[in-house]
């Protein structure tokens, strides 16, 4: 039997959120881009353990990245699982901190609603822009520009 420690409730809160999104995009997982499928779980896994953010020494080297220029981009993390990245840690780090931008620029309220519309059919690229007025592009922007500032 699996004892329930903090890392395996970790993992079923990851998990489950997944599921959760399963079901508000009716299913239909492909019509969000990946980073924002697995930031979400990694974001809400982050606040189920008392977090805004990744560990401090992965906090301190995604910074780092960062100020170098060196970031990995959202928008080459939209297909493809991120566990068969060069660096999976970071990338759903990178990913959770893209999703922390958005419910940050607005709510997770608004972020559940673009899981929503872009279940029932609207390109994501066209409810990215409508509901939080921004691309992946600019998102990676200003991920990497508040990175080198903190």
């Amino acid at each position: 039997s699996a004892q329930i420690n903090d890392q395996t409730r970790a993992t079923l809160v990851h998990e489950y959120v997944h599921a959760v999104m399963d079901e508000v995009l009716a299913f239909n997982g492909r019509a969000l881009p990946t980073w924002l499928h697995e930031g979400t779980a990694e974001y809400v896994e982050w606040r189920s353990m008392g977090q805004d953010g990744p560990p401090y020494e992965a906090a301190r080297y995604i910074q780092s990245l960062a100020i170098q220029g060196n970031l990995p981009k959202l928008a080459q993390m939209d297909q493809g699982p991120l566990i068969a990245t060069r660096n999976p840690g970071l990338s759903y780090a990178v990913a959770a901190l893209g999703v922390r931008l958005l419910i940050d620029r607005k709510s997770m309220y608004e972020l559940v609603e673009l899981m929503r519309e872009c279940g029932q059919g609207t390109p994501f690229p066209q409810a990215l822009e409508r509901r939080f007025g921004t691309t992946v592009e600019k998102l990676d922007e200003e991920l990497m520009h508040s990175l080198q500032s903190r």
